[in-house]
Order: structure tokens, then sequence, then C-alpha cells
């Protein structure tokens, strides 16, 4: 939750995590202040007790919200003088890890549910003849196993051929239509080895061994055999599951045969089809050189892919996880040893000049506009040559714009017609106005600069009234007059155009830009803006829904961006959930809202399963994968 103040800017941030108060109930009568203290010394120091005996409750504040999350999950359904207590706060996302050298994720491998089909011919001849021929195809993927069905005997007709393992889901107009049987011939498909909802049994079946997290089939194409994963809340109940269902049948999954379950580690990553596809090769080497793991690519859709790295060895595992974090991440593109961002990505001609580069050199440049990174994804030679190319484009942007000073008395001009005939004499694209700085931002050739200088001095106006009465932008009388509280007045329309100007990554909140004199009038130098904050009820009303979405999610991207100390994005690359930088509580654990991913704060990472974070991070990686982490630097661009 994000309240809003003066100027659009943010008078606090409220994350899911940000709840620091713990309601205990169901407390016996005899409980007092001391006796709450201890009870919760464990978790935190509070900083404030309410205790409210007639309602058997007391409220807890601590200085730290992840201790109030952690206090309520020990203590909520603990016993206390003979009584069950409860225990919660606002949110669920925060767990404390317990420590083991163990995995708290079980592998999980059954086989497939499929079904048989049979096809009737008219005789014998023909039937084997389509066994033959059939057994030469393949159906969403996988080989046809077909078999000739022995006939009764006097059978004169209907010979059958069993098609075995097909999909569970197998439709007979589709079948025949792919294996090019005709369509009136007659055909049989049989029930399903498993019907049902299979993660929903499977979480039934789990949940006898200890709290699930999570279940999730990772892949069942065209294998006979299905992988997925359980993710338990404790190692313990973990290997109760893998004692009591390797190897084995059971009744309540009766048609996926012997189960195998096996303790592993496991990283999940969800990452567009085009970061993908420059990193395939990539992947195979970490698939050759980490023998203990697997790595499972699985397209969604066309555009999106799930990536799973699996295994049982904890510190092979841990290797190329590390490995694999850095190919998904990208290289950050750095300047002076800090990220690269530059206003050019901002426009939206500069993703038709990425896509270029992206295909020439066979890469994926992507911006990340939550973090303002550049990042690049493909083999080390590849991104070599498309930095080369983007910064080489970077020079040639900034060659080709001129900042031009908007003359006082030519805003009334260009803000009643003049910018639609700088747009139409210069082009669309090629202009920009920045009102705060009130500057013209003009791209192309000098004789583009030219011509925008020529035309701001035609529109320049004689001004209207005296400074008291005009409007702070346009300097007339004001139309559809809007008062700040400060004094200045501004034309409707105006202000509507001035909030609208302040949008953007570089937002500092919506100030009054009237100019106000010095008590010495005769003191050229004593002439400053206004920068009295515009209330929160005046652009409300002026802005639309969209542009009042537009302008506080722009302010909020700078108040974050803008506190690095205090907040912290998603390690997720891409997610949009905020995280408090507080001061964490080892072994917590948080659980990203948008994207399900359990994130330690400490590292600010993807939980690093079994694994203190000191020893995660003395986690040691292949050279090649350390070297492009560290890379990303290059020479300085001209911004002239």
């Amino acid at each position: 939750m994000v309240k809003y103040g003066p100027g659009a800017i943010p008078d606090s941030v409220t994350t899911p995590f940000s709840t620091s108060t713990l309601l205990l109930s169901n407390l016996p009568p005899d409980v007092y202040d001391d006796t709450i203290t201890k009870m919760i010394q464990p978790y935190g120091t509070p900083v404030e007790i309410a205790l409210e005996p007639a309602k058997a409750t007391a409220l807890i504040k601590f200085e730290d919200c992840l201790a109030a999350s952690l206090a309520a999950q020990s203590l909520e359904g603990t016993e206390y003088q003979s009584v069950t207590l409860s225990a919660t706060v606002n949110e669920a996302g925060v767990r404390l890890y317990e420590s083991a050298r163990a995995s708290r994720i079980v592998k999980l491998t059954w086989t497939t549910p499929n079904c048989t089909a049979w096809f009737f011919y008219d005789s014998i001849t023909e039937a084997k003849r389509e066994v033959e021929r059939l057994n030469k195809l393949t159906f969403q993927g996988k080989k046809i196993e077909a078999q000739f069905d022995r006939p009764k005997k006097n059978q004169t007709n209907s010979f059958a051929v069993q098609i075995h393992g097909l999909p569970s889901d197998s439709d007979s107009v589709i079948l025949k239509h792919s294996l090019e049987v005709h369509p009136d011939l007659s055909t049989h498909i049989g029930p399903p080895t498993f019907a049902g909802d299979l993660v929903q049994r499977l979480q039934e079946e789990l949940r006898c061994y200890g709290e699930v997290d999570n279940v999730e089939i990772a892949y069942d194409g065209s294998d006979t055999k299905t992988t997925g994963f359980a993710d338990f809340i404790t190692t313990s109940a973990a290997a109760k599951a893998v004692g009591a269902l390797n190897g084995k049948e059971h009744a309540s999954l009766k048609g996926l045969g012997r189960i195998k379950a096996k303790h592993t580690f496991l990283i999940r990553h969800n990452i567009d089809q085009c970061i993908f596809m420059p990193i395939e090769a990539s992947i195979e080497t970490l698939r050759a050189r980490y023998k203990t793991c697997q790595i499972l690519a699985v397209n969604r859709d066309h555009s999106a892919v799930t990536l799973r790295l699996f295994g049982p060895d904890q510190e092979e595992f841990m290797q190329a996880r590390k490995c694999l974090n850095v190919l998904v991440s990208g290289e950050p593109l750095l300047v002076g040893g800090k990220p690269l961002w530059d206003p050019y990505f901002d426009l939206g001609s500069c993703q038709k000049q990425l896509t270029r580069l992206n295909k020439k050199h066979d890469v994926h440049i992507g911006l990340d506009f939550l973090n303002r990174i550049v990042r690049v994804h493909g083999p080390r030679e590849r991104r070599l040559e498309a930095k080369k190319g983007l910064f080489d484009l970077l020079r040639l942007v900034h060659s080709q714009q001129f900042s031009v000073p908007l003359p006082q008395y030519s805003l009334h001009g260009l803000l009643n017609g003049g910018l639609e005939q700088l747009y139409d004499a210069i082009g669309p694209t090629k202009v920009d106005m920045d009102l705060i700085g009130r500057t013209l931002l003009v791209r192309g050739s000098e004789e583009n600069k030219q011509n925008a200088e020529e035309m701001l001095s035609a529109f320049i106006s004689s001004p209207e009234g005296d400074d008291d009465s005009r409007c702070s932008l346009c300097c007339v009388l004001p139309v559809n007059q809007v008062a700040l509280p400060c004094g200045h007045l501004y034309c409707r329309s105006c202000l509507h155009i001035l909030i609208n100007s302040a949008i953007g990554p570089t937002f500092a909140g919506l100030k009054c830009i009237a100019k106000v004199h010095s008590v010495d009038d005769d003191d050229d130098s004593g002439v400053s803006e206004c920068s009295a904050f515009i209330p929160h009820q005046i652009f409300m009303q002026i802005l639309s829904e969209e542009e009042q979405h537009d302008l506080l999610e722009s302010s909020f991207l700078a108040y974050i961006h803008q506190r690095p100390d205090e907040f912290f994005y998603c390690p997720t690359v891409y997610c949009t959930s905020v995280f408090p930088a507080q001061n964490p509580i080892p072994g917590a654990m948080l659980r990203c809202p948008t994207c399900s991913t359990w994130i330690c704060p400490s590292c600010r990472a993807t939980f690093h399963e079994s694994l203190d974070c000191e020893l995660y991070k003395a986690v040691s990686m292949d050279s090649e994968f350390k070297e492009q982490e560290q890379e990303g630097s290059e020479p300085c661009v001209d911004r002239q």
C-alpha cells in the first residue's frame, strides 16, 4: 500500500511484509505483560504491548515485521497453560527455514497416464498392413505402438489393431486425422489408466506425511514417465514421503504404477522465449558439465519457457544453480561500475533498434525498466559484439540530439498549436518538450535544431497582466483558472500539460514552477522557482484515470529506485514485487506474491536451500560464468 502526499510523492510504502504487529488471542486470564515479553523474546524485542484481558487478546508491535511474522508462525497452535494459542499477522508469506543439509523437495516419477485405442478393419491383410504403417508414425511427439489383435475363431470382419500408450485425453477424430486413417473407420478408445485431477490427488496423498507447499508436474510430454516435484514445509515431512512412497504402488494413485520418490534440490526460472534462445547452447554446456543435475526446459506457450534445474548432490547443484542464474539474469551493462541507463531507452523508437541488434548478433538485449539496467543474454563473443553495437548506437543518438532553451514568452504559442507545427515540420518522434527544465529536445540534424529555434522565436508573444494575475506557465491571463495554495495561477490546460510532463523515470514531485523574485528586485540573481508542491486533490481532479495511474506509478518507481537501502525488487528478472530491506532474521525467507518465488532477504536472492548466506556466497562457479557475472563495464559514452 502506498500513501501519497503533496506533489504525488509517497509519504509511506507498506509492502505485504511490512506488518510489524502480532495478534495473540485465546490467552488465559492471568497473563501479564512480562509473561508476553518472555513468550515472544526469541523472535524480537517488543516496542509496545497492548493487553486486553476482557477479550483474551494482546497486540504486540515489533521493531521488525519479520519478527512479527515469525512469532506468529511459531506460536500459532501452541499450548500455554492448557490453552491453545492463536497467533496471526496480516501476511503469511514469511517463513523461518528449518536449517538442514537435506532438501525439503521430493522428486516424483510415475508412469504417464495413457489409454489404448482400437481400429477395426475389414480384412486381416489390411489390418496387418496398417500395423506396419502405423508403427512408423508418431502422435503428439510419441512413436506409435501398434499391435494386431489375434482374431477369434470363425471371425470374418472387424479385425482389430491396438494402439498403445496414447495420451489419456486422446480424441478419435484427431487421432484418425493425425494417423491418416479414413474418417469412417470404426474406432474405440478405452478408458484412461488414471482419471481425475492428478495434482489434487497427489496433494491429498502427500499431505499424509506433512504440510505441502506446492505440487507441480514438471514434464509430461511424449515420455512414458512423468516427472513432478513436491515442496514440503519441513525436511522431516519430505523424508517421510520418500520412505512411504518410493518403489510402491498406492491405491489412491492407481494407474500410476510404482512411484519413485527421491530427495532433490530444485530451482525454477520462468523466462521469455527471446531470452531462452540465445542462452540455449550455454544451458547445454551446463548439462554436460554437471552430471548429477538435470535441466528441463518446457515451452509453456510460444513466448515463455520454464527452466527447472534439479539434482541430488547439494554441492554440484549449487554450483550449477549459480551458473544458471548468471545465464538467466544476463550480463548487466555497466559504465564506471554503475548500471548504464540512457533517456533514449525510454523512447518507443529505441525498441526497434534493439530488435535490429538482437537479430544481427543473435543475442537478447533486454531493458529492465524497474531496476534501470540493460541486460545482455547470449555467448560471450556475441555479447561483446552486441554491446559494441549498442554503444555505437548511443553515440550516434547523442550526436544527433540538441537541447534548445524555451524562450521566456514562447510557451503560450507553443502550447496553443505551436507544438503541432513543430511535429509537422520536424517529425513527431524528433521533438520532446521538457516543461520542468524549460527546454526542447530536438533529434536529427543541425537543420532540425535551426528550424526549431526559428519557430520558437516566432511563437514569442507579449505577456498579459502582471505577475500575480497571469498563468505561471504561458504568461497570459488564465483560461479556466486553477489557483494553487501558494497563490500562483495556471490555465487548467497548462497545468494538465505541466503535470503530464513530470511523469517519467526521473520523477521528483509535482511542483509549482512560477518565478519568484527576491525582496531586492534589482538583483537579477534573486529569481527562483516557487517549488511548492501541488496538492493531491488538485492534480487528481485534472487528470484522467489512466493519467492518474501513470503518475502514481511513475512516482512509486522513482521513490523505490532512490531508496536502495530501504527496498529491493524481487530477484526474479522483470518481476515487479517490492520487499522491505530491513534487518533480516537469519533463516527467514519471504514468498513473492507475484511469482511465488521464495527469497532470502539477507542476500536479496532466490532462497538457497540448505545453505546459510555465507556458505551460499562461497559456492564457486566455472570461470566463464564468473566472468559474465563480473563483466559489463565499457568506456563512458559521450553525452554531449
